[in-house]
């Protein structure tokens, strides 16, 4: 493997990461991941991003401090430079390895690089931001981060996955600053409702406890209604949740 070019060494442990039947086969990961290391330097942002997002799906490689403090010395020598896609998948990919949690001069190159770009995010790269940076604990205080990524996920909500929704609402309601922004909550509200049909039981549960924290959203019936009943009961909430509609964010 090590003697394959990145590109053909990215391709196939994408590849790799769609299989289910291949996800247990340590030898088959931990090969991929030493030919990531090796070949690591000769790697463009597109290679880094595409291992990362690919790597982090193997949960026993999550722990590998080589692996992963090569990844991040990779993105720290690009100076954040990326494309908005790539930036989300390492956002995501890096936020579940806990040997990165402390590594600040990673997540400050992260951080201002999805400031700057924020405008450019499709709604997967707003989710897979949201939800990364709110696993790094010190990132939660980081208010030019937040009002940055705040009206990317408003911007983007018309044309957001049903998943990407339930990320956004898991992330943002693990950060103080942004509890307290009605009109973001208002937003993710009635697009929850409207998108209730097509929630999958997992993502029902991500955005119940994340709705649960936001005191603004307790006794929205509609919202109840959409999350916790059928068809019928989530297409009465849209119709319900016109006021919503009216108290749409302005930013």
């Amino acid at each position: 493997v090590a003697a394959m070019k990145p590109r053909k060494m990215v391709n196939l442990v994408n590849g790799i990461s769609k299989v289910d039947l291949l996800m247990d086969n340590h030898a088959l990961w931990k090969s991929m991941a030493k030919a990531a290391v090796q070949l690591s330097k000769q790697m463009n942002v597109r290679d880094i991003s595409g291992c990362v997002n690919a790597f982090s799906k193997a949960e026993f490689l999550l722990s590998s401090e080589q692996l992963w403090t090569t990844m991040g010395e990779a993105v720290k020598s690009l100076r954040g430079v990326m494309g908005t896609m790539e930036l989300g998948l390492c956002v995501n990919g890096f936020s579940k390895a806990p040997g990165l949690q402390t590594d600040h001069y990673l997540w400050e190159v992260l951080a201002m690089a999805a400031e700057s770009v924020a405008r450019q995010m499709t709604g997967q790269d707003v989710s897979n931001c949201v939800s990364g940076f709110s696993k790094v604990t010190f990132l939660r205080d980081y208010a030019a981060l937040w009002s940055a990524l705040v009206p990317a996920a408003v911007r983007t909500l018309p044309r957001m996955s049903p998943q990407s929704l339930a990320m956004c609402v898991h992330g943002f309601s693990k950060v103080e600053y942004v509890l307290g922004l009605d009109s973001l909550w208002l937003a993710l509200a009635h697009a929850a409702v409207a998108m209730a049909t097509q929630l999958n039981p997992d993502s029902v549960g991500i955005c119940w406890k994340g709705f649960s924290r936001v005191n603004l959203l307790r006794n929205y019936d509609a919202l109840s209604a959409a999350l916790g009943g059928g068809e019928k009961t989530a297409r009465a909430a849209v119709i319900q949740s016109d006021r919503l509609v009216q108290r749409s964010p302005t930013f």
